[in-house]
């Protein structure tokens, strides 16, 4: 059954708040269905562009008042439709854009093309209609292409050099595509600049004379925006991008090569392209999807390989430990946000070894999201699969404001990633409404917090993330009174082991947090730090020691 929820934009303001609000709509009426940060981020942009289009175009918005027009999702495939009652205009003869030129004429359909499978408008009787289409599966995935990833992670793991590692790619992707020519361009930090590493059809001359800036030309503007292109007709596109001399058909398709699905931001390394198909036909977007699979793929199989290196030579051992400390340390807040009438304080002592604790405060409009986690394990994977916990946890904060239901799809999100290397994640997320003072708190086997002056009821807890696909999480509610407020902690607390053998416990927790309630929310987190630590019988801190307190004034 099709979901179908209808939206109004009154204002060039409210267009992201629309937005998010329709998706969450979405997302409550099919909550089977995960939207991953990649796929609303591309949904996000196309709504964007096809809003001002209606704007800039056809006047929508001082003409009648308001934009309207509706999402539509099924299992396989999510649309929105943006009305106007403009001329109208044929999308199949748009330009293809100068795509060093922001302010090109037809850059918004353009964009939306890349990033649906289908962008169509027609004329109406009451109004012209501005069609939006992204799969949400790709049902003609082959058998072919799975077996191609797997020789491929073979291949790369098993390999001495980056340059052997380069052709491997570009053999598989020939095969694949039936291609004449194929080039690997990376970047080089020095000369800042791509250059090309690897190629098939093209002379030894020009792989050599190729050097291209970021943003220049298709590799160019590939590499700077780290999106996947498509051009299905070169001689089309007169201003944006040339058609080399050694190319013989008009189609071809590039994409970024980005280390996924274990990268820690979004920037590539470097692009693929593929052109001259020995069959004359043009590349499709389905052709795109696989290339840019390859692509990650294959650098996230060079990321292992890197790794796995690196921990076989022990003196470099320490070094790419304390690397990832550092990354890891990073993504914590460096202070909590100032919010009038409420007091906020953070921190996290890290092991010695590479930990998984993690903390954050995250304010959106007159909400507070505050979280504590830990991830099971003290080595890098542990490290990694934090980043991608607080990844996917922005990206649903983005659309989905109920904690309970963010964790639902947290633990449906992260289960197979987790179950694959036998980890799970421990969290507890609160939300607190700025303007009431109330608050919904949801437990994904972590320490229930300890509460300053109310007293509440054992909080239901569902299971870690990563035990059971299918959980569903539950919502504790309360209100904050003046000098009312809580703390949130890790097991680094509670397990500590003192001289006597005992832990250090929740009981002498809790006696602290009492005997320090009255004073500021800083003291009242140094003051537990520091007795844990001190109970400890080592100097060497063997699990994290993660502490938050939330007080209202």
């Amino acid at each position: 059954m099709k979901s179908i929820v209808p939206f109004k934009i009154t204002s060039e303001q409210t267009i992201i708040d629309v937005f998010v609000a329709s998706l969450l709509k979405l997302q409550k009426q099919k909550p089977k269905i995960i939207f991953s940060n990649r796929l609303s981020n591309d949904l996000k942009i196309a709504f964007i562009e096809a809003i001002a289009n209606a704007i800039r175009h056809a006047d929508e918005l001082k003409q009648n008042g308001v934009i309207e027009g509706r999402f539509v999702l099924d299992d396989h495939v999510v649309v929105f439709e943006v009305y106007d009652h403009g001329k109208g205009f044929d999308v199949d003869s748009v330009p293809v854009p100068d795509l060093n030129d922001l302010k090109a004429s037809g850059r918004g359909i353009f964009m939306m093309k890349q990033l649906g499978e289908v962008v169509s408008y027609k004329k109406m009787k009451k109004h012209n209609a501005l069609t939006f289409k992204r799969n949400l599966v790709a049902h003609h995935a082959t058998a072919k292409e799975l077996d191609l990833l797997y020789e491929l992670s073979e291949a790369i793991i098993g390999n001495a050099s980056e340059k052997e590692v380069y052709q491997i790619i570009l053999k598989e992707a020939l095969g694949l595509f039936h291609v004449e020519r194929a080039s690997v361009l990376i970047y080089d930090e020095k000369i800042k600049s791509l250059r090309m590493v690897a190629s098939s059809g093209i002379s030894k001359k020009v792989q050599e004379d190729t050097l291209v800036r970021s943003g220049e030309g298709v590799s160019g503007y590939v590499f700077q925006h780290a999106r996947p292109l498509l051009i299905e007709d070169i001689d089309s596109n007169t201003r944006g991008i040339e058609k080399k001399e050694h190319y013989k058909t008009k189609s071809f398709i590039s994409a970024p090569m980005i280390c996924s699905p274990l990268r820690l931001d979004e920037k590539p390394i470097g692009v693929i392209n593929l052109t001259d198909r020995i069959d004359g036909k043009k590349f499709t977007k389905q052709d795109l999807k696989v290339l840019s699979t390859i692509a990650n793929h294959a650098m996230a199989c060079l990321y292992i390989r890197g790794l796995v290196k690196e921990i076989k030579e022990k003196e470099r051992l320490a070094q790419e430990m304390e690397q990832v400390r550092l990354i890891q340390s990073s993504y914590l807040p460096k202070k909590a946000p100032q919010i009038e009438g409420y007091q906020l304080a953070g921190r996290c002592e890290m092991a010695q070894s590479v930990g998984g604790d993690y903390f954050d405060f995250f304010y959106m409009d007159h909400y507070l999201f505050v979280v504590v986690a830990d991830v099971s394990g003290h080595n890098t994977r542990s490290a990694v699969t934090m980043v991608n916990f607080r990844s996917q946890l922005k990206a649903y904060l983005n659309v989905v404001k109920d904690p309970a239901l963010v964790l639902t799809y947290l633990n449906r999100s992260l289960y197979t990633d987790l179950t694959k290397v036998e980890q799970f994640v421990s969290c507890l997320l609160v939300r607190i409404d700025i303007k009431d003072h109330s608050y919904e708190i949801s437990n994904a086997g972590h320490y229930p917090p300890i509460f300053l002056k109310t007293h509440v009821p054992a909080l239901n807890s569902g299971l870690v993330l990563g035990v059971n696909k299918d959980e569903v999480y539950e919502n504790i509610q309360g209100c904050f009174t003046p000098q009312d407020g809580m703390i949130l902690y890790t097991d680094g607390v509670i397990e500590s082991v003192g001289s006597d053998g005992h832990v250090f416990g929740f009981d002498r927790l809790q006696e602290i947090t009492q005997e320090t309630a009255i004073k500021g929310c800083h003291d009242v987190v140094n003051n537990i730090i520091t007795d844990v630590l001190s109970y400890r019988t080592t100097d060497v801190i063997l699990d994290d020691v993660t502490v938050v307190a939330i007080k209202r004034e």
